[in-house]
């Protein structure tokens, strides 16, 4: 440039020489200058050199720079660093600049460009600081584009924030469109992390919440998330917050069903499950299944626990399942129900479908089963008990039998299902009516029987009372009839 200045200015022919020794006048040396100046370049140059980091500015400092319509400050200013003091700089608009650096444009979109080298890895920031420093610990924080891949162009978006004169990445945005917040590895669509690893024995932490704009003690949903150094004391909780009070969580308020282990659920309350389905754990006594009529508050039919426990003084019996029945809070209404239970046979029952309405199994395959059924057998309708075996079973006793809850069971009565032989007082009765040896009392009528009603090889008796006798009719297997008189005294 400077070789410019020398080369392109002509001398006038009535120029005194420089070398003469008579020298330049103010108003010559003001001449050339003018001259030399309306050269783009050559003016570009000397303002740089006069001027230098403060270009372009135009009447001093604290001023706004000239527009410039076009050009390349770099190639033509000089690569290095440019700084505008005390003064706020505007692009694409004459208004006074509403910050630091305000860019203004004046189509239907707007761009602050950062570019780096297209290669994977690289980045471009975009910060914000203090004045005191400009050392990434006085950073507020920054915004970093990543090129994460370059056939075809991929890139990814972190959030820095400042921790304590340190920087956290405590948001990502991944180029599948995945959001990690805590995590610069987000696994799904939002990735939600805490404080702790799993295996880090620590407090409860709620992690997501929902809540109302309250600015202190709001109503929050909350999820969060319990690590421990025991896998088997890591869980997970929703829960709804009031200030300390836990208020009810709801599911489809609106209608639908719920599920638990299934995605079809065929009911409001849906559990699948190849073990234990739902459990209610509580003290004895307590921990109750209620069901509630439409428009009342309280359960009057429930279904729990009871008993007393093992080391309860006097020992208790703790597994006894209750099923209570309250009436109606309105005690005068005639409909009161006090049935404890109740099981009704199934729409349609006929003679012959022998539907067991209540069944006690031994047995995984339901090998062994006492049955209450009260449905057709043989060819009549009827009620009764039916003992069963089914596979490998066998045939169980009927026993009706009385225990205090120590020492040993009393046998009452026996009904041996594989003769059909009773035992009264005793265990092993080997005879249709076998007693223990104790005095039996039979009840006589004061009639005979009709004979008719009489099958072969039966004996019957009955009193006389005016004749002071004990009568005693047998009919043979071949269907005579004998009668014998016992004179009593």
């Amino acid at each position: 440039m400077a070789t410019a200045l020398r080369t392109t200015r002509s001398r006038r022919a009535d120029a005194p020489d420089c070398a003469g020794g008579t020298g330049t006048s103010p108003e010559r040396f003001r001449e050339l200058l003018f001259e030399a100046l309306d050269d783009p370049a050559t003016a570009r140059e000397a303002a740089r050199k006069l001027l230098l980091p403060a270009f372009p500015t135009l009447g001093g400092s604290c001023t706004m720079a000239a527009a410039v319509s076009s050009g390349d400050f770099g190639s033509a200013c000089g690569f290095g660093n440019f700084t505008f003091s005390q003064s706020k700089v505007a692009i694409g608009t004459t208004t006074t600049p509403e910050g630091g650096l305000t860019v203004h444009s004046t189509g239907t979109s707007g761009r602050i460009m950062s570019s780096v080298p297209l290669a994977a890895s690289n980045f471009a920031d975009l910060s914000a600081g203090t004045n005191s420093s400009t050392s990434s610990t006085n950073l507020l924080g920054h915004f970093r584009f990543t090129v994460d891949s370059t056939g075809p162009l991929k890139s990814s978006l972190l959030i820095y924030v400042n921790t304590g004169n340190s920087a956290l990445a405590a948001l990502k945005i991944t180029n599948t469109g995945q959001l990690g917040i805590g995590t610069t590895s987000p696994l799904v669509k939002l990735d939600v992390r805490g404080s702790n690893l799993k295996a880090t024995t620590a407090a409860f932490e709620n992690i997501l919440e929902a809540a109302s704009t309250d600015s202190s003690n709001p109503l929050t949903l909350r999820a969060g998330i319990k690590t421990d150094a025991t896998a088997s004391n890591r869980y997970g909780a929703i829960e709804v917050d009031d200030a300390g009070t836990k208020r009810p969580l709801t599911l489809q308020p609106l209608g639908g069903n719920v599920g638990v282990g299934t995605t079809n659920p065929l009911a409001k309350l849906h559990v699948k499950s190849a073990g234990e389905g739902i459990w209610v754990e509580d003290d004895l006594g307590k921990g109750h299944i209620g069901f509630v009529q439409t428009g009342e508050t309280s359960a009057r039919t429930i279904l729990y626990r009871g008993g007393q426990p093992c080391n309860a003084t006097p020992p208790g019996q703790p597994d006894i399942t209750i099923l209570r029945n309250f009436p109606q809070p309105n005690t005068t209404d005639s409909c009161v129900v006090w049935t404890i239970f109740k099981v009704w046979a199934p729409s349609g029952a006929v003679a012959n479908d022998r539907e067991a309405t209540l069944t006690l199994s031994r047995g995984d395959n339901d090998e062994e089963f006492m049955d209450v059924y009260n449905n057709g057998y043989s060819t009549e309708t009827q009620y009764g008990i039916r003992i069963q075996k089914r596979g490998t079973g066998i045939y169980r006793d009927f026993v009706i039998d009385k225990w205090d809850g120590s020492g040993s069971k009393v046998g009452l009565l026996i009904i041996k299902t594989e003769t059909g032989n009773v035992g009264v007082g005793n265990s092993s009765p080997n005879f249709v009516l076998h007693t223990s040896g104790a005095a039996v009392a039979l009840g006589a009528p004061s009639s005979a029987p009709t004979d008719a009603n009489l099958n072969n090889s039966n004996i019957s008796f009955w009193l006389d009372e005016t004749g002071n006798n004990l009568k005693v009719r047998v009919k043979y297997s071949s269907g005579t009839l004998k009668t014998a008189t016992i004179a009593l005294t």
